[in-house]
């Protein structure tokens, strides 16, 4: 894979994951995990998850790199039910073509930061 092509999955991915009523753009590994630091879901959980969210708002991406073995994605949004800011990272891993394991760290902001 060349490093356009792993962008543009990274892009596929993230872009799919503001709208989870589009089919995923990636297939996901048998044993797919999604590590959100307070705990760890398959990939049936973490697919639900994402379909349950209501969406961000003022989503801003601030970084994305990414290679043949995975990508950082680095974002600020706005979540429209409580109005609070943050700052979210993704650490991407994948095999081939299929999605191994996504790393999320995040942080509240405080509310004059800006997101960029």
């Amino acid at each position: 894979m060349t490093e356009t092509e792993a962008v543009a999955r990274m892009r596929s991915l993230f872009e799919w994951w503001m709208a989870p009523e589009n089919p995923l753009p990636v297939a996901l590994a048998d044993k797919f995990e999604f590590d959100s630091g307070l705990g760890t879901m398959s990939a049936d959980d973490w697919l639900w998850w994402v379909r349950q969210n209501p969406g961000w708002e003022a989503v801003r991406v601030l970084g994305l790199v990414a290679s043949s073995t995975g990508g950082s994605i680095v974002f600020g949004a706005t979540d429209p039910v409580t109005n609070l800011r943050h700052r979210i990272s993704w650490l991407v891993m994948w095999n081939e073509a299929t999605l191994t394991r996504i790393l999320q760290t995040g942080a509240t902001l405080p509310e004059e930061t800006e997101l960029d």
